[in-house]
Formats: C-alpha cells, sequence, structure tokens
C-alpha cells in the first residue's frame, strides 16, 4: 500500500506546493504520502498534521451539526428556513431546513449575488454581508424541492440556523460538539481571515508560475473548516463507532435526497446526495464522498462504509486533482477488485 501512495505524489516536485494521500483502517492502520511544501517561501513541508482549507468537504460538518439539534429536538428538518431566519422574506417560506440540506431549496447562489454587486475574489466577503444579500431577494430560483442543483447558499443558510439556535458561533458549536470530542486538535473554523492558527500557504498559476491565490471570503457552512489528513482520520473513524452523535444521526448522515417530490414527480437532474456528502458505489461498496475547491486549495474525502477505511487527498494548489488522487488510493487499498485504477497518476505540473 505504501509503495502504491508514493507513486501516486512521486510526480509533485519537492519545491512546489504541495500535496498529501493518506489511508487508514479502523483497525489502526494508516499510510500516508506526502510531497512539497506547505509554504514555498519558508520550505515548510507538508505533514500530516499540516492543516488545509477544507473547501467544501466542510459541507459535511456543517450537516453533523445540523444533525445534532435535531436529535435534541430543538429544530425539524421540516421547518421552514423562516422558522428560524425570518428576515429572508416571504419567498422563502417554502424551503425546508431538508431542502437546503439536500441541495434543493431553490435560493439563489451568494456568490453570484456578490459578483453583482462588483465584489472581487480578494476583497473582504462577511456571513453579514451574504445574508444582506439574499434577504435582499423576492424570488428564489425555481420552486424547492423540484431540483436538484448544489448550493452553497444553502449551507451557509444552515450555519446561519446553528447559530440562532444553539446560541454559540458555528465555530464555537463546531469545537465544543465534534473537534474537542474527538481529540481534532489541528481543526478549526475559520471566522475572519487571516487564519488565527498557521494553514497551509495557497497557491495557483498564472503564466505558468506559482502565485500565492488566497481569498478573504468567509464560506461559513459551506467551508471554512480547516482541518489535517491526521484529524480526519479520527473524523473518518466516527462514522463507524458513532462516538459522537450516536448511530441514529450517523445513519441520517447517509440517508439520501428522494428521487421523487412530494407529488410523486422526478426531481430534476437529482443525484443521490446525503448530509453533506455524495453517496457513491464506485468500489463495490457504499462509499460516502466530498470534493472541496477553492482559491489555493483542492480536497477530497471517501469514506468507505464496509471496509471501515477513510481517505483523504489534501493540497494547498488549486491546480491539483485530489479526486484522482483519492480515488487511486481507494482503488489501491481494495486490490486487486480494482487493478486498473491503482496506476492513476496526480498532477505532475
Amino acid at each position: 500500500m505504501q509503495t502504491a501512495l508514493n507513486a501516486l505524489t512521486e510526480g509533485f516536485s519537492p519545491d512546489e506546493p504541495g500535496v498529501i494521500v493518506m489511508v487508514h483502517t479502523d483497525n489502526g492502520a494508516t499510510w500516508y504520502s506526502c510531497r512539497g511544501m506547505a509554504d514555498v517561501a519558508t520550505r515548510t513541508p507538508v505533514t500530516p498534521d499540516t492543516i488545509f482549507n477544507l473547501a467544501s468537504v466542510s459541507k459535511q460538518f456543517t450537516a453533523f451539526s445540523l444533525l445534532l439539534l435535531v436529535q435534541e429536538g430543538k429544530i425539524s428538518l421540516s421547518d421552514s428556513v423562516l422558522s428560524v431566519l425570518p428576515e429572508l422574506g416571504e419567498y422563502a417560506r417554502p424551503v425546508t431546513l431538508r431542502h437546503l440540506l439536500h441541495h434543493t431549496g431553490g435560493l439563489k447562489d451568494y456568490m453570484d449575488l456578490a459578483f453583482a454587486r462588483k465584489t472581487g475574489f480578494y476583497d473582504l466577503l462577511t456571513p453579514q454581508e451574504t445574508l444582506a444579500d439574499l434577504v435582499s431577494q423576492t424570488e428564489a430560483d425555481f420552486p424547492p424541492g423540484t431540483r436538484h442543483d448544489y448550493s452553497n447558499t444553502g449551507y451557509f443558510l444552515l450555519s446561519q440556523v446553528i447559530e440562532r439556535v444553539s446560541g454559540q458561533s458555528f465555530a464555537d458549536f463546531a469545537r465544543e460538539r465534534i473537534f474537542a470530542p474527538l481529540e481534532m486538535n489541528h481543526t478549526f473554523i475559520v471566522e475572519q481571515y487571516p487564519a488565527p492558527q498557521t494553514i497551509a500557504t495557497g497557491y495557483g498559476k498564472a503564466a505558468g508560475q506559482w502565485r500565492i491565490s488566497e481569498s478573504p471570503w468567509t464560506h461559513t457552512g459551506d467551508g471554512a473548516v480547516h482541518s489535517s489528513a491526521a484529524d480526519l482520520m479520527k473524523w473518518g473513524e466516527n462514522y463507524r463507532t458513532a462516538r459522537i452523535g450516536g448511530t441514529a444521526l450517523i445513519q441520517q448522515m447517509a440517508e439520501t435526497l428522494s428521487p421523487l417530490t412530494e407529488n410523486g414527480v422526478p426531481v430534476t437532474d437529482y443525484e443521490p446526495y446525503a448530509a453533506g456528502l455524495h453517496t457513491l458505489h464506485h468500489f463495490g461498496e457504499l462509499s460516502l464522498e466530498h470534493a472541496g475547491g477553492w482559491m489555493g486549495t483542492s480536497t477530497y474525502f471517501i469514506r468507505l462504509t464496509k471496509s471501515d477505511t477513510t481517505i483523504v487527498a489534501l493540497s494547498n494548489s488549486e491546480e491539483c486533482d485530489t479526486e484522482t488522487l483519492a480515488r487511486a488510493a481507494a482503488a489501491a487499498f481494495l486490490r486487486p477488485a480494482f487493478p486498473a485504477m491503482i496506476t492513476v497518476r496526480g498532477d505532475e505540473e
């Protein structure tokens, strides 16, 4: 297994933005391969404890936090988003928390709204500004529940719901209820940039040259979790142990959107999306997966539910194809069932 992981990362330059691919089984076996730099200027290498911006891999933590509150009877997935965020206006009344969880809410993309008022990637974008943009709207893009349309807006709003219902910031809630109990000591939600702890510097390419590529946008709920490969192995184990949340909640995390609307009509552009996770069967068993991509970061998370194994690929290069790396690592772990996939290489630019 170690040889296979080394082969996946050997195409990356040791002097350029880095990558880590890690595989961990719940019985304690761990393999990983690191290559490259967490910070090129200071020549800080990538390690299992290097903290990366997870981008949309963060969504599963938002979903889990929401379901903790549902489990405690403080809210219901059937509640209208207006029951917690009444300022959104009447047009959003039909939108439930379940719609937001499964990307069927139909609300406008907050990034598009920011761009429309000339907010650039290098400008500040706070949760308060994002909420104000959404409050200013008067109509949705489509009736809720009728279409699956991946929505950062939905998960941003879920983070605001979590804050209103819990009385805590989302960062504090996640730390107290998830990260601290699982001893994820290198994991936190960034509420404002620059980050309070040292994280991998993000890079991208312009005219063939590496450049720092980072944005001060706060993606609370739809992104903003920062973590290490080692910490994500602890999180992955919780999908089996249910140490926090309990078995019923873990099962809810894998419950997918119904392919039919309440009226029995097929959901347009249906995908079997669960709670912050895609449900897939690439490897002969159910896998829970999610990608993350943003300026200066690329991430991919896989949880093999039958094999009780967690796989991640994390990079501080927005050019890196971490999905290919993670899936190739999964295939290598499960060989000989998928021998053709273990020769897949990462980005060699």
